[in-house]
């Protein structure tokens, strides 16, 4: 699925542009298109942080999906340990 919501001569022309993408990635129909947008938009040397719960299998698909594209995928449980207390005392309300 190709998608053309972003033109990527957008980054190509604003070297700073910060894309801030507030996607749904447990939607099955929109995922392969983040996915795709992401591949199109990032430089060459380029890193896109996508922050995401898991929920149920949605991470997981999503990863596979950008393997499949070429993007190089690692995850990272505890990154910031400020970060992390927050989400464990968050996660400790319900």
């Amino acid at each position: 699925m190709a998608c053309s919501f972003i033109s990527p001569a957008i980054c190509r022309t604003h070297s700073n542009l910060s894309l801030h993408l507030a996607f749904s990635l447990f939607l099955d129909q929109y995922r392969a298109c983040l996915v795709d947008a992401i591949r199109r938009l990032l430089r060459p040397d380029g890193m896109a942080l996508v922050f995401a719960p898991e929920r149920g299998e949605t991470l997981t698909l999503f990863c596979q999906l950008a393997q499949q594209a070429g993007l190089h995928v690692s995850q990272h449980q505890q990154y910031d340990a400020q970060v992390w207390d927050i989400h464990l005392k968050v996660r400790n309300l319900y």
